[in-house]
């Protein structure tokens, strides 16, 4: 007995990650010609556009965990999930977005659902994430919601968008 499936039958419960959906597959590293079409994929966004290559670079190595959707027909990043974390205490989910080409197909449930089932995200106390309201209903499936009697989020802009005194 191996011990992936030692663990399997200690920890029942345990989520594990699925499965893709078909033609699909997920990977781990985002690199090569995946990081300029990353680039190109947040361009689509207004959360993510006008990100320059370097900085979508950085970010993806600057990331704990990466996780990939390839369209397996020709090999083309069509989602993305990252996450920075401590690796105990909290992680913030960071980047969740599908091609819109290749929306409605389950891949964005798959992105979730093979980050939730990382083991290191096991161990995590507290996941995080930010999302527009429209997106709530989706998060909400795996028990995200915005805490009630909650500090408010407070964000400072740095660099060249700090506010000049």
């Amino acid at each position: 007995m191996d011990l992936k499936e030692a663990r399997r039958l200690m920890y029942p419960d345990v989520p594990r990650a699925p499965a893709p959906p078909t033609r699909y597959r997920l990977v781990r590293e985002v690199k090569g010609p995946h990081l300029a079409e990353l680039h190109a994929l947040y361009q689509d966004w207004w959360w993510t556009r006008g990100r320059t290559l370097e900085q979508t670079v950085a970010a993806v190595e600057g990331s704990s965990l990466v996780f990939g959707v390839v369209d397996a027909r020709n090999e083309r990043l069509v989602g993305f999930a990252r996450v920075l974390t401590d690796g105990v205490l909290k992680a913030m989910v960071y980047d969740v977005i599908v091609h819109s080409a290749h929306q409605r197909q389950g891949l964005g449930r798959f992105l979730m659902e093979a980050l939730l089932a990382d083991p290191t995200i096991q161990q995590i106390r507290h996941l995080d994430l930010y999302c527009e309201a429209a997106m709530q209903p989706f998060y909400q499936k795996w028990g995200f919601a915005a805490p009630a009697g909650r500090p408010l989020l407070l964000m400072r802009r740095a660099g060249r968008d700090a506010p000049q005194s």
